[in-house]
């Protein structure tokens, strides 16, 4: 449906192949430039789409595993949900 959408208004678009494997993205240190940081991302202009939402990484939709794994309770904030008003 993103793909028929996409064509049809003439937006450029690339959808990768489902990531089954993980790489270190998160951290407990805390960082004092967070925007630095975000830009040094291979993946930072990587949009992410799940469950009805949007983001601009995809540690909002991945976060809740990290935390579940090691026991951290780091925020799973930064989506905005498309359906909301």
């Amino acid at each position: 449906m993103i793909r028929i959408l996409g064509e049809k208004k003439h937006v450029k678009f690339g959808i990768s192949p489902l990531n089954k494997e993980f790489t270190i993205k998160q951290t407990v240190s805390p960082h004092n430039d967070k925007r630095e940081i975000f830009l040094q991302c291979i993946q930072a202009h990587c949009h992410n789409l799940y469950e009805g939402k949007i983001a601009a990484c995809f540690l909002p939709f991945t976060t809740k595993y990290f935390n579940a794994y090691y026991n951290k309770n780091l925020p799973e904030d930064g989506a905005l949900d498309l359906y909301a008003v």
